[in-house]
């Protein structure tokens, strides 16, 4: 979860990051002090705004590169539609 400090949704999102981990979810809060909302549309305009931005995505990579697949039912294709490993269009 990321706030910025400069929000009036930060204690929304700090309050539902507390609850996810209330009830057993792994949660990640990272609040950027300086920021404000929507602090991520303005990274060709603020240094500091991209560089909090290249942080959370790294710390998105890192979690991507720890997970593992989750069990599910095996995926079905629909009649007439092409399968994923398929080449070319259907039919």
């Amino acid at each position: 979860m990321v706030t910025a400090g400069f929000d009036p949704l930060r204690d929304e999102g700090e309050a539902y990051a507390a609850a996810m981990a209330a009830a057993g979810t792994d949660v990640r809060l990272r609040r950027h002090p300086g920021m404000i909302h929507g602090f991520v549309n303005m990274i060709d305009l603020s240094r500091s705004a991209r560089a909090a931005l290249v942080e959370v995505a790294d710390e998105v990579r890192a979690m991507l590169a720890g997970a593992r697949p989750v069990p599910g039912p095996p995926r079905r294709t629909l009649p007439g539609a092409a399968a994923p490993w398929a080449e070319g269009p259907a039919g």
